[in-house]
């Protein structure tokens, strides 16, 4: 991967991009303000001991397909920066191989943070970098209210100085539709609405390559949260918290809700 002759080092993108991928960053930019009034939809219980299982469909690029299951429990507050954030516990059982990983969120008014992690990148990139890259320390997993027109930013890398500004990984969350879509869970069928989220991710490893965007979608059922995930692997892994390794960066994931626990 070539990164452009302004800023030494021919793969800093790359380090950069692979020390992230496991987290995302975002700013508050968005087209739909979210007032300061409770919402009365919530979708995104958070209650210490609520729990997840989803069944995972993964497909490579060469269309072999494998399946397994995602087990997420949120449990504990971790303070981290003198912020206190909940514990996101993930477990990922696809054929033999079991991933493990533990990521951080907050919850408020206005949506959904997940703590970002990026002091490891000060070991391998050097000062002059860092000065003209910004990397902030949170994510915004959705915007609340979330409604129709509603547009936010999830993961921004920003490479500037006096000469140029360059954003080579940008991750944007927008509102798509409402629609009714039935949950196959373990007790039985269920029928609701749904709210669906589009993610785009876009790279761009120089200014002068062509963007490459891919897409995902997440699907937010009220008083459930997230029931359906579908898109590339890799931005899956960025929007359920990034606490998981993928196992093909080209693939494509589906993981559907099949039992779960509100508390």
């Amino acid at each position: 991967m070539k990164f452009y002759s302004i800023i030494r080092g021919q793969y800093i993108l790359f380090i950069i991009i692979n020390l992230l991928i496991f987290n995302y960053c975002s700013d508050d930019e968005s087209t739909n303000p979210p007032d300061n009034s409770s919402s009365p939809v919530n979708f995104f219980p958070n209650g210490d001991g609520t729990n997840y299982t989803y069944d995972v469909e993964q497909v490579d690029s060469i269309g072999n397909i494998l399946s397994g299951l995602r087990y997420t429990l949120y449990d504990g507050v971790s303070t981290i920066e003198s912020t206190p954030y909940q514990n996101q516990f993930d477990s990922l059982i696809i054929e033999t191989i079991n991933i493990t990983g533990i990521t951080n969120f907050r919850k408020t008014k206005t949506g959904v943070f997940y703590f970002v992690d990026t002091t490891g990148i000060s070991d391998i990139v050097p000062d002059s970098l860092l000065s003209v890259i910004s990397l902030p320390s949170e994510s915004r997993l959705v915007l609340f209210p979330l409604e129709e027109g509603s547009f936010w930013p999830v993961y921004h890398i920003t490479i500037s100085n006096q000469n140029f500004n360059f954003s080579p990984v940008v991750v944007n969350g927008a509102f798509a539709e409402k629609e009714i879509i039935t949950i196959n869970l373990i007790s039985g069928d269920i029928e609701t609405e749904a709210t669906r989220v589009e993610y785009t991710f876009s790279i761009q490893r120089d200014p002068t390559q062509v963007l490459q965007k891919l897409t995902a979608n997440a699907w937010f059922v009220d008083d459930i949260g997230i029931v359906k995930l579908e898109g590339r692997s890799i931005l899956i892994n960025l929007i359920t918290g990034g606490g998981l390794e993928i196992l093909d960066t080209t693939s494509t994931v589906t993981q559907s809700l099949i039992d779960f626990e509100i508390k």
